[in-house]
């Protein structure tokens, strides 16, 4: 990993972010695109904090990554459980100097992913956080070719929330989509807004950028032949292969090349809290189900056919493996559902 922003906002007490200097790319401006606070964000016992209340404050950080594949993540202080609408936080990743263009990762009672096209907001994901407490959250958004992830990191105990809406040890996305819209490597940045009074029930406590490679999912079986053989590879699911992959051992060396199959999920009838079946545009998530609660697949804007009954055909879906899957529509929310694909 090559850090190209570090800032744990160590500084004399109210000075402003703008007038603030990180360990490294961390002097900040103004976001102006979406900037609608006049008083900027201070720095209080090293911790960014609120000025002014009912304003939306973005800051863009100096450093900037040579290729468009990075992680940015903060750490944030919550002095106590908070609702959703008095104090939200969010990092973001390829933004556009001019307008407001780019992916963020937001924290409130959830976490959620959204983009943002001159100023017009989607939500790609969102989970609910079991047991919000006060806390320190770590906060991280990765940005890899067209898929974006979320993960939110407990730092009392360490544990990190997965997909499943639970907090487990292992280190895992909670969130994921495929989205192509925002391709270059653009600028990094915070959100910070505080509603109601500045006594302010969260803040950021440090910010950081750092370039990583790109992850590719390999959900096929890889096995071994044995000491001294090459490697082998069976499973149909390495469709997101785009090149060769390597095996090396002191006697000899083998490849595995990357093929592409299909496999189908049918999940059970979506239907509403009065047991209507509903058969209309849908959202769906899915995971892998393991203990490391990886996610396959984002897909949304699939239909259902007549009798409510959700499909999913995706080449990252593999015959004969168990999912978990979470149907969403705007007035209806299935829950989770464990399914095989056929």
């Amino acid at each position: 990993m090559t850090a190209f922003v570090t800032d744990t906002f160590t500084d004399t007490n109210g000075t402003a972010i703008t007038s603030h200097t990180g360990e490294l790319g961390a002097t900040w401006a103004i976001w102006t695109p979406g900037n609608s606070a006049t008083t900027p964000n201070v720095i209080q016992s090293n911790l960014l904090i609120s000025a002014e209340v009912n304003t939306n404050a973005w800051y863009y950080a100096s450093g900037t990554p040579s290729s468009a594949d990075y992680t940015v993540s903060a750490n944030l202080v919550y002095i106590s459980a908070i609702p959703h609408d008095t104090q939200l936080q969010a990092v973001m990743a390829r933004g556009s100097a001019g307008v407001l263009t780019c992916y963020t990762a937001w924290l409130t009672d959830k976490v959620s992913l959204y983009k943002y096209i001159t100023g017009s907001a989607t939500l790609l994901a969102d989970i609910v956080i079991p047991s919000f407490s006060s806390d320190t959250y770590k906060l991280v958004l990765s940005v890899s070719g067209s898929t974006i992830g979320a993960k939110l990191q407990r730092i009392s105990d360490g544990y990190w929330l997965n997909g499943f809406g639970t907090w487990a040890s292992p280190d895992a996305f909670c969130l994921g989509a495929t989205d192509t819209s925002i391709t270059s490597a653009g600028i990094v940045g915070l959100f910070n807004y505080q509603a109601n009074s500045l006594t302010n029930t969260a803040t950021f406590d440090s910010f950081s950028a750092d370039e990583t490679a790109p992850v590719i999912d390999l959900n096929g079986t890889i096995t071994l032949d044995n000491a001294v053989a090459s490697g082998t590879i069976s499973g149909s699911n390495i469709g997101n292969l785009s090149s060769t992959i390597t095996l090396e051992d002191a006697a000899g060396t083998g490849t595995i090349a990357g093929t592409s199959a299909t496999g189908t999920l049918v999940i059970p009838a979506l239907k509403n809290n009065t047991g209507q079946v509903l058969a209309n545009e849908i959202g769906l998530t899915v995971y892998v189900k393991t203990t490391a609660d990886v996610l396959v697949v984002t897909k949304t804007a699939q239909t259902t056919n007549s009798s409510g009954v959700p499909t999913v055909t995706d080449s990252l879906i593999v015959a004969g493996t168990t999912y978990m899957v979470r149907v969403k529509t705007s007035i209806s929310d299935n829950g989770w559902n464990q399914v095989v694909a056929t």
